[in-house]
């Protein structure tokens, strides 16, 4: 499909363009503007990981806490306002969205519509499942898993009334630039059977833009949303520790190395820096292909090395005024029923209609993706996967003529939809600020799909393609999108478009509707809302934590490791006889800290939210538990240490009693 012409009558993609985008929509108008950061991690000893589909891969401590960062804009003439939650899990699920807006109901009645609020994630994948009531999301964890569940939606509610309460006068403006070493193709296979107009828009199978949203107050930026495409999977699916992975590591610079900001402080924080996810579905950060290589062979430097890459684009951007984002706000959301939507043929690219259909996964999404990670060895990527399948398949479609016209060639594997384990019933949401635009979208896009989503609203809005921003894994995970050429090439990405070869056309639709909603000043239908699946949710007994125990002739807090000095660079640690973390999962506090004599007084200089520490458990069996704290010495660190652990146990009657522990002083030399 071609570039949309802001304002043409007919673009060569066959979309109808809508007007120009209204004048009035332009100048340097100042916003109510306000941000804030709360602690979303989830249970950490025991509880299966959301992201590579590995039963195997269950939590034991911490690397980074994650976050909810939320930011709320309001224009000051009309009230009309939107809340974006940016948090460091995989994907929200409609379970926590609606968990969301309804206690935010409660809490300000009347404040937040379906339509003024984004929920959104970084898409890290070392991050406790279970918070979704869809049972194939559940399969890590056995179930819905509260705990999970409870840690993000508490985290986000709170984050968007913070933000809400620091509201004050500001500007908003965005920044870009582009970013080429950050992420590969991961499927360049598919993305080269794309119509050369549309590969060439996107040079190396990469979308190498930049975007910044900076919030501006007193003369100063002291907030950004970031927009880049590339994966959260830098962390391979042996890691055990919760992390926010490049995009956490991204944010961190910014807050923590640029701004000295201290997230455990209970003060108003100097800068809050969110790196959302956007059409990265076929973008890996692995950049020699293949799961914790490239830059490095150590995943852990990678996911340095990454998002310190990402950070960087940040902070040469914010070097330079940026671009007023115009004035006005305004959202509309809808739901769509996928389970045989009608595309016309304008966005079917056939030129007739065609449909969507119940969810199904095909054979290669069982492979998993070979340069991240995951996935059945006896599946691979292709239509050439497993012969009986492949053949089954090719009964199937000649008995059902609508499935074959809606998931052909995929080879199914398991009709998730049929059984009601994936949401149908999907949210796509647009939102204006100024005469920019932000497409919120369930799933992950490939990078071509998503310039399709940024064509498909600048045609219907009369704005500039380049100032339509892509927002994935908002709302709702729906697994992939790809263009139908990508779809036919069935890769990993391709059986994960579970609702069929033409769902790239059915979402462009939906954009369209929303942006000509916008322009026009008109209402929209709420849609399909998917039904409330809570009843049938199994619970998950993952990580439920039994009576502590220490261990025989110890105590609770016990250093059974003491750490050595050491010199910068080195890695110095201690273990305890600790509790289980689920006891607590100290949202908001740590579990550990690493504490400096500072003229006799010991002052935390390092905790769980750190890159350079580590909070590790052990379980031990019979309620008895080890934990290890860690620390890598940065350059410049001469002083002296001691390690501090705290957790909270569980006694037999129930109750919850604290342990502390702290080891002996450490010296590190200069």
């Amino acid at each position: 499909m071609a570039a949309a012409t802001a304002g043409a009558a007919t673009t060569a993609s066959g979309f109808t363009a809508a007007q120009a985008a209204p004048a009035q929509w332009g100048g340097d108008a100042t916003f109510l503007i306000g941000r804030a950061v709360t602690d979303c991690t989830g249970p950490a000893g025991g509880v299966g990981f959301f992201g590579y589909g590995d039963t195997q891969q269950t939590g034991r401590g911490v690397h980074m806490r994650q976050r909810a960062r939320a930011f709320v804009i309001e224009d000051q003439s009309t009230g009309e306002h939107v809340a974006i939650v940016v948090a460091e899990v995989l994907s929200p699920s409609n379970a926590v969205r609606q968990a969301v807006l309804s206690r935010l109901g409660r809490r300000a009645p009347g404040r937040w519509s379906q339509a003024q609020v984004v929920i959104s994630s970084t898409h890290t994948h070392a991050t406790p499942g279970g918070a979704t009531h869809d049972q194939l999301h559940n399969v890590t964890t056995w179930g819905f898993h509260r705990r999970s569940f409870e840690a993000q939606v508490d985290a986000m509610v709170q984050a968007v009334l913070a933000a809400d309460a620091d509201k004050a006068p500001g500007h908003l403006r965005v920044s870009r630039s582009e970013l080429t070493d950050a992420g590969v193709n991961r499927s360049s296979v598919a993305f080269q059977r794309n119509p050369v107009e549309l590969q060439s828009a996107l040079p190396g199978g990469i979308d190498p833009a930049s975007v910044t949203l900076r919030f501006e107050r007193d003369g100063r930026t002291d907030a950004v949303i970031n927009w880049f495409a590339t994966h959260s999977t830098s962390l391979m699916n042996t890691n055990r520790l919760i992390s926010g992975d490049n995009k956490g590591y991204a944010q961190y610079a910014l807050e923590r190395l640029d701004h000295g900001v201290d997230l455990m402080s209970r003060s108003r924080p100097a800068f809050v820096a969110a790196f959302a996810n956007a059409n990265s579905g076929d973008i890996t950060p692995n950049l020699n292909l293949a799961p914790g290589q490239g830059p490095t062979s150590d995943q852990f430097e990678n996911m340095r090395i990454i998002g310190a890459r990402q950070a960087d684009a940040v902070r040469s951007q914010l070097g330079s005024a940026g671009d007023p984002v115009g004035s006005g706000v305004e959202a509309r959301i809808t739901y769509v029923d996928m389970r045989g939507y009608a595309i016309r043929p304008e966005f079917s690219g056939t030129g007739r209609t065609e449909r969507t259909g119940w969810a199904s996964l095909g054979t290669a999404f069982a492979a998993g993706s070979t340069e991240d990670g995951g996935g059945v060895s006896i599946f691979s990527e292709g239509l050439g996967g497993n012969p009986l399948l492949s053949t089954l398949q090719a009964w199937r479609y000649r008995v059902d003529r609508f499935d074959a016209a809606v998931q052909s060639p995929k080879v199914c594997l398991l009709s998730v939809g049929a059984m009601d384990w994936v949401q149908q019933q999907v949210p796509v949401q647009l939102i204006r600020l100024g005469k920019y635009w932000i497409a919120a979208m369930p799933g992950e896009m490939t990078a071509a799909t998503g310039v399709l989503y940024r064509r498909a609203v600048a045609a219907a809005t009369g704005a500039q393609e380049a100032d339509v921003l892509v927002h994935g894994t908002c709302n709702a995970y729906t697994h992939y999108v790809t263009t139908p050429d990508e779809y036919d090439s069935q890769q990993y990405e391709g059986a994960a478009t579970i609702y069929g070869r033409h769902s790239a056309g059915a979402f462009c639709q939906v954009l369209d509707q929303l942006g000509r909603a916008v322009v026009n000043g008109a209402p929209v239908s709420l849609g399909s809302m998917p039904p409330d699946k809570s009843w049938t949710a199994l619970p998950s007994l993952q990580g439920e934590p039994p009576t502590d125990l220490p261990e025989f002739g110890r105590w609770f807090g016990q250093v059974i490791e003491q750490p050595t000095n050491v010199g910068p660079g080195a890695t110095v640690r201690a273990r305890f006889v600790g509790a289980h973390p689920n006891n607590d999962q100290r949202r908001g506090n740590t579990y550990m800290a690493v504490e400096r004599n500072d003229a006799g007084a010991w002052v935390r200089v390092r905790d769980d939210q750190d890159f350079d520490t580590r909070f590790e458990w052990q379980d031990r069996g019979l309620g008895v538990s080890r934990v290890t704290l860690s620390w890598t010495v940065p350059q410049g660190a001469a002083g002296t240490y001691r390690f501090v652990y705290t957790g909270n146990r569980k006694t037999a009657i129930g109750t919850y009693q604290s342990v502390t522990g702290t080891s002996r002083n450490f010296t590190v030399g200069g």
